[in-house]
């Protein structure tokens, strides 16, 4: 690249190298397939509960009908309004104009690839936040970004004590 005002004009430099840092993103708890998406088309979802029963069935002389009768188990619905994640970007031109491409010693940036890349980033931070949600429906409460807004406490929503260990 040729500067100038700071350099000779009749010298140049030649870029050898780029290297862009991409932050690593969490996805270890989404490669073990512990969670099936299933997308739906509404701003709340239903999920219904039979708990079942077991017992013990007492022995019996073959047709006297006093065995106990058979017990059954109990339904419950619970519904839950699906959180909303939106990310967003605004261009402008001072983002692309002018502006030398990345690991490029001439060509300029163009709009295309500053849309390109403000996208994969926005699906970089979306994933991260999914992994989030994931490691939290684990220890069975669901934290928001500011990791102190609880968007959903599974024991309590499903009546259930939270085991303690030391």
């Amino acid at each position: 690249m040729v500067d100038a005002f700071n350099t000779d004009m009749f010298n140049s430099l030649s870029m050898t190298l780029a290297i862009e840092k991409l932050p690593i993103v969490p996805s270890m708890l989404g490669a073990m397939n512990l969670f099936k998406p299933k997308p739906v088309p509404t701003v709340a979802v239903a999920i219904e509960e039979k708990q079942g029963t077991l017992a013990l069935v007492q022995t019996s002389e073959r047709g006297s009908g006093n065995n106990r009768m058979n017990t059954r188990g109990t339904r419950k619905v619970r519904s839950f309004n699906c959180v909303h994640l939106e990310a967003f970007d605004t261009i402008l031109a001072e983002a692309s104009q002018g502006i030398r491409k990345f690991g490029s010693e001439s060509e300029l940036e163009a709009v295309s690839d500053v849309v390109n890349e403000r996208l994969a980033s926005m699906k970089q931070n979306l994933e991260t936040t999914q992994e989030w949600h994931r490691a939290g429906a684990v220890r069975g409460i669901v934290y928001d970004a500011d990791g102190s807004t609880v968007l959903h406490n599974w024991f309590t929503e499903f009546d259930i004590t939270e085991q303690v260990q030391n």
